[in-house]
């Protein structure tokens, strides 16, 4: 009996595991389709960095804290998506937002991956040029 439940519990870790690869490579998919075929790199940016603005409350307010300090970076290109109002946006982060070239405001939500259980949560993509090297959960 005992060996039937590790051999049970080994066929779920096993497909969990493979759930997971699967889910993070259709994210990566999904990034290379849209967003990195839409704004265009020439080896600018390090990182891509997706931040919804409903989602993981403490992520979020991180993530925008993050934006805040590296708004004018020649590092990072942030993506701002799932609001509701950029009126409201711009008081909750300052109306300077708009001036920067590396700050995008997602207002049709292009790049809001709402399919994936990770679209609550900010989204780091690291570039190589332009290709995606590596996408993760959360700021860098």
């Amino acid at each position: 009996m005992i060996n039937i439940n590790r051999y049970i519990l080994v066929i779920t870790i096993t497909l969990f595991l493979l759930s997971s690869c699967n889910d993070k490579d259709n994210l990566h998919h999904f990034y290379t389709k849209g967003l990195l075929s839409d704004i265009s790199n020439d080896g600018h940016y390090s990182y891509y960095i997706v931040i919804p603005q409903a989602g993981c409350p403490g992520c979020i307010s991180n993530s925008e804290d993050f934006l805040l300090q590296h708004k004018d970076s020649d590092k990072y290109f942030f993506v701002i998506t799932n609001y509701s109002s950029k009126k409201a946006l711009f008081l909750k982060l300052g109306n300077d937002l708009k001036d920067y070239n590396n700050v995008l405001f997602d207002s049709t939500n292009n790049y809001f991956a709402n399919s994936f259980e990770e679209s609550i949560y900010p989204i780091s993509i690291k570039l190589n040029y332009n290709d995606i090297e590596e996408v993760s959960i959360g700021i860098p």
